[in-house]
């Protein structure tokens, strides 16, 4: 029996935490439905407090196939925390960054990345499993 969704831990924080995870095509989703969950990702993102910086899409040819690389970066809102003492930017859980990763034109994977920025004027990210529960809805 095959798993309920094919997901692979990227990355590492300093503590040994994920800062990632890669959520691998699966047949019994669809294309369609994996280029929906790409959009539902980047809006929920935006929905706990960020912004899209950047996106664009990129395409490279192999002498065997193309792959298709579409990404969006997303910063958090400006603001500030000043329980901890003087007033920090509050950085929530740092860049996130989406990628959508397709070989012709078949979905292969997507990439949530959170990289915390280590800057004393910056408050603390909290662990990227946080930031599973809130865009996902489950425990990670």
């Amino acid at each position: 029996m095959r798993p309920a969704w094919p997901v692979q831990p990227l990355g590492h924080e300093q503590g040994g935490a994920p800062n990632g995870i890669a959520l691998i095509y699966d047949e019994r989703i669809g294309p369609v439905n994996f280029a929906h969950l790409f959009t539902l990702l980047r809006d929920r993102v935006v929905a706990v407090g960020y912004k899209v910086a950047h996106a664009d899409q990129r395409r490279h040819r192999c002498p065997t196939h193309s792959e298709t690389i579409e990404k969006i970066v997303l910063h958090p809102l400006p603001t500030t925390d000043d329980t901890t003492g003087p007033a920090c930017c509050n950085q929530q859980f740092g860049q996130v960054t989406l990628d959508l990763v397709r070989r012709e034109t078949r979905p292969v994977f997507m990439r949530l990345i959170a990289i915390p920025i280590p800057d004393p004027i910056f408050t603390a990210a909290p662990p990227f499993d946080e930031l599973l529960k809130l865009v996902l809805g489950c425990d990670a």
